[in-house]
């Protein structure tokens, strides 16, 4: 997989397209609820080695790994843990997105 960022960072180096490459939001806080502290340990490490990866090929990260609060995921409602966001989180991605792109 990170040879594949690393590819995709090469294929638009010296184009005119932007690229954003984003951390997505994991329910951290209630995985680390349900598995305890180890969860929220391998997904730090996990988001690290990503970061550190396309920081390597020269591309920055929008970091949302740990961005929203477990009410923006909507498994609480419909049970079964997931990443899918409900309504509220997607609109945050969407508005940290958007302002990472005008920056």
């Amino acid at each position: 997989m990170l040879k594949d960022l690393a590819g995709l960072v090469e294929l638009y180096r010296g184009t005119d397209t932007q690229v954003l490459f984003y951390l997505t939001p994991l329910d951290v806080q209630s995985g680390a609820e349900l598995l305890g502290e180890p969860f929220r340990a391998v997904v730090e490490q996990n988001a690290a080695l990503v970061q550190r990866a396309l920081a390597a090929q020269g591309a920055g990260v929008l970091d949302l790994h740990a961005a929203l609060p477990p009410e923006c995921f909507f498994w609480r409602k419909e049970g079964g843990a997931t990443e899918h966001l409900n309504s509220e989180g997607r609109q945050r991605v969407a508005d940290r997105i958007t302002g990472a792109i005008r920056e």
